[in-house]
């Protein structure tokens, strides 16, 4: 199954394009494993009940944490572990006010770059949601580490109600004894509040290694 991008900053239907200005994009092939990206679209309803209701969480992180064994993140102050998004494979959830981070490993033997792990992952998480606009993609260096990374907006609905959401993918790849982990990296935010944790997922994404 495939489903092709529009080129970088046509809309999904509605809005202008949100994120931070980049290279543009090309068509790409959905990836067998798309079917996990579809959590972001749960996730959105999640944020804009519950999580975006409770600002009090506390100063201290979450610390080294798992994303799927052996690769790892750390993560920034203030970033604490979480149940919100249900349960999940190969992956970990991380909350901050009204912002939710998920990790997750897609592949552990993925012979492409990250590029082209975010092209699959934007089209498999567009082919999800009927309304949402992307950003251009952009190549980055976290920590120096290669990723690429894309905004988003989105209209969604959860049992909190409907709303505009904000949010971000990074792919990066890190190679390992020959073996490339997919790390597949989603934030969602409610509309207004993603500018403010940016630094703090460039951060969590630099910081994700492999433990040998």
């Amino acid at each position: 199954m495939s489903a092709h991008l529009p080129a970088a900053g046509s809309v999904y239907g509605w809005g202008p394009p949100p994120g931070r200005p980049a290279t543009a994009g090309a068509a790409a092939t959905r990836p067998r494993w798309a079917g996990t990206i579809a959590v972001a679209i749960i996730v959105a309803g999640v944020v804009l009940g519950g999580i975006a209701a409770d600002n009090a969480i506390p100063v201290p992180s979450a610390g080294h944490v798992a994303i799927s064994r052996p690769v790892y993140m750390t993560a920034a102050p203030g970033w604490v572990t979480t149940a919100a998004a249900g349960e999940l494979t190969d992956g970990l959830a991380l909350q901050k006010s009204s912002a939710l981070l998920i990790a997750q490993v897609l592949s552990t033997n993925y012979n492409r770059d990250a590029r082209q792990l975010l092209q699959g992952s934007e089209a498999g998480f567009g082919a999800d949601a009927a309304q949402i606009s992307f950003g251009g993609e952009r190549d980055v260096v976290l920590n120096g580490k290669e990723a690429s990374e894309v905004a988003f907006s989105a209209l969604v609905s959860g049992d909190g109600g409907s709303g505009m959401l904000d949010g971000e993918l990074v792919c990066l790849v890190l190679p390992s004894d020959g073996s490339g982990y997919a790390v597949f990296i989603q934030v969602a935010a409610p509309q207004g509040y993603l500018s403010s944790i940016t630094d703090d997922v460039d951060a969590m994404a630099g910081s994700v290694e492999v433990h040998r």
